[in-house]
């Protein structure tokens, strides 16, 4: 932490500008509860604002397979799916093509947080991730393009350590139907 735990030293953020975990999230939409098991990446660009990345993978409300994942990566798998029927040749696009839009699927975010430090061992994170996808959130076997604003509060034991409690909401757009989110990650700084 730097001065006062108000801010990240410039030597931190430096050495230090990832953070990655495991995550649970649970997620309630009227009588039903979907579990995700999977990880979280926040990518630092500023000591006050990270990237974040998020991938899970588990149970809608009634025990069939769900999955999250950022909106940029489940769209290019859903337009480049001819790739792996002819990985030689997409539309015209020729593979090398498609594998640097799956690269660049994979940087895109999923949204950003904003972090604040109100004393050295913790760190409030308000997150608002409009670009998310999940598949068969209701359980119609069908990717909805999803969007959350969440809470996270970061505790750090030991430094680059933290145990991060959150809260949020979650919004399949095409519904506008609101789902309650919550869970509990780890993340370690590298």
């Amino acid at each position: 932490m730097g001065r006062g735990g108000n801010e990240l030293s410039a030597q931190e953020f430096d050495h230090h500008n990832l953070r990655l975990g495991p995550l649970i999230e649970i997620t309630e939409t009227g009588n039903d509860r979907g579990v995700g098991l999977g990880a979280r990446i926040e990518w630092f660009v500023s000591p006050l604002i990270s990237l974040d990345y998020q991938y899970l993978f588990g149970s809608n409300g009634q025990g069939n397979f769900y999955c999250h994942v950022p909106g940029a990566l489940a769209g290019f798998l859903a337009l480049a799916s001819g790739y792996y029927s002819n990985p030689w040749q997409i539309n015209g696009w020729y593979s090398t093509e498609a594998d640097g839009l799956l690269a660049l699927a994979f940087l895109l975010p999923e949204g950003l947080s904003l972090h604040f430090y109100p004393h050295p061992k913790l760190e409030l994170a308000p997150a608002l991730a409009p670009l998310g996808a999940d598949y068969n959130i209701r359980n119609n076997g069908r990717t909805s393009i999803t969007g959350s604003l969440m809470l996270r509060a970061h505790y750090h034991p030991i430094p680059r350590f933290s145990v991060s409690p959150a809260l949020g909401l979650r919004f399949v757009y095409s519904t506008g139907f609101p789902s309650l989110v919550y869970g509990l990650g780890f993340g370690l700084k590298i």
